[in-house]
């Protein structure tokens, strides 16, 4: 799976704002807290998420298609995607197209930094 091949990167980089970087990708935070922000991504074909840097991350493929993904420093690389497939990535600066011909929706779920001695809130569905 493409996400497999992500570069390591310290966990102490601060990430920028996922949803406000420029983008053709539809986005919709469905959770945003202390702990996690959890996005739905829709990229049409031919649309692009250029250069952004994002925390430890989960993605949960929701739809099928190909993506072609770019980490900084490397070539990219196109992987078809299927829905159910996962992965968690460290924090990484990348960009990624859809190169396929159908919509592909994902499910991103950003890890948030944790300050040392806070005491974990437990998560409640609102």
């Amino acid at each position: 799976m493409i996400f497999g091949l992500f570069l390591i990167q310290s966990a102490a980089l601060y990430a920028q704002d996922s949803v406000k970087v420029a983008s053709e990708v539809h986005k919709k935070v469905l959770v945003d807290n202390d702990k996690i922000k959890m996005m739905e991504l829709e990229f049409a074909p031919g649309d692009l998420e250029p250069w952004h840097h994002l925390p430890n991350y989960i993605t949960y493929i929701l739809s099928e298609g190909q993506l072609e993904i770019t980490v900084k420093g490397k070539q990219p690389e196109v992987d078809n995607v299927k829905p159910g497939g996962y992965m968690y990535s460290p924090a990484e600066t990348h960009m990624v197209k859809n190169v396929g011909t159908t919509p592909v929706k994902l499910l991103i779920i950003e890890l948030k930094p944790q300050k040392m001695g806070a005491p974990a809130k437990p998560a409640v569905k609102k």
